[in-house]
């Protein structure tokens, strides 16, 4: 995820917007120092965002629900779980077919892990 994904969609991180230049060189540290320490006080605010008050509990609740919903589907039910199976399955029926499926063409681990 990008930051502006991790801002607008997932509302989970708060951007600072400090201008579209980008830092090039060694020679340009001075400047891009000159303006953090220029926008503190933006900086201050966008931590205390974070940290305190109603819009930071609700990031930390979208955090928490996004880590449980990514945990199931890595989970045993999970769709990623699901969804690995279904591509094996294919790429092993199609590749050397009947070589590891059992007699109803579903895959039989036991083979698999023989090999």
């Amino acid at each position: 995820m990008n930051a502006a994904m991790m801002e607008v969609q997932a509302k989970v991180a708060v951007r600072i917007n400090i201008g579209p230049e980008r830092v090039i060189g060694k020679d340009e540290i001075a400047g891009v120092i000159k303006k953090v320490m220029e926008g503190k006080d933006e900086i201050a605010g966008v931590i205390k965002r974070v940290m305190e008050g109603e819009e930071a509990k609700r990031m930390r609740n979208r955090v928490r629900e996004m880590k449980d919903k990514a945990m199931y589907a890595l989970s045993k039910d999970g769709c990623s779980t699901s969804a690995l199976a279904q591509v094996t399955h294919v790429w092993i029926s199609t590749a050397v077919p009947g070589n590891v499926l059992d007699k109803d063409r579903s895959l039989d681990l036991t083979q698999i892990h023989a090999s």
